[in-house]
């Protein structure tokens, strides 16, 4: 073989090692390129991901809130009941206090009662009425009859039953202090 036989082959040898080397080079730098893309799109995948976690944390958290208030939801509106007696109470008569306790009810037919709410251990459900306790002044025993007598006749309030009546010397005034007691009309018992 001759000198430029020799040199030609050398040459074409280093061509090609020179064209592979700028390839691999031009592919490494593509991969490293690509890995960066992916490492972005890694990125923002975990920021939104972290995003969605935080958004489906604070759904659960609204969830349990909203089963906690229908939990809680007593159904009875207070400010009708106030409305009520607004009408009921007349000027000689003034309230001292008014208590709203929830009972249960005891009796058989109380599992047609209209009125459900869930009992405090989370299991299921049972019927309730809410009791009012009534207590004041009133100018004598008439008005305190005439109170008891109208609490009847309304359709907001059932089983009126008077507690006490007595009279009270307020200072130069004599007055009867009152207490009475009746149930709240938002249950039905069904026969």
């Amino acid at each position: 073989m001759s000198y430029q036989t020799q040199y030609a082959v050398i040459l074409a040898v280093l061509l090609v090692m020179a064209g592979w080397s700028f390839y691999t080079a031009r592919s490494v730098s593509n991969a490293q390129a690509q890995s960066q893309m992916s490492n972005e799109e890694r990125q923002r995948l975990a920021a939104a991901q972290k995003e969605y976690s935080e958004i489906e944390k604070q759904l659960g958290i609204a969830g349990e809130q909203k089963k906690l208030i229908e939990k809680l939801d007593t159904k009875l509106s207070v400010s009708d009941v106030m409305a009520e007696l607004s009408h009921i109470v007349d000027s000689r008569i003034l309230l001292t206090s008014m208590d709203i306790t929830a009972e249960k009810l005891a009796t058989q037919e109380a599992a047609a009662s209209t009125v459900r709410v869930r009992n405090s251990k989370g299991g299921g459900e049972e019927a309730i009425r809410y009791k009012l306790v009534i207590r004041g002044l009133a100018g004598d025993g008439s008005d305190v009859a005439g109170l008891i007598g109208r609490l009847e006749e309304s359709e907001y309030f059932a089983q009126v039953v008077p507690g006490f009546t007595r009279s009270k010397d307020l200072k130069d005034i004599k007055a009867s202090e009152f207490e009475v007691s009746c149930y709240i009309s938002n249950y039905v018992i069904r026969d």
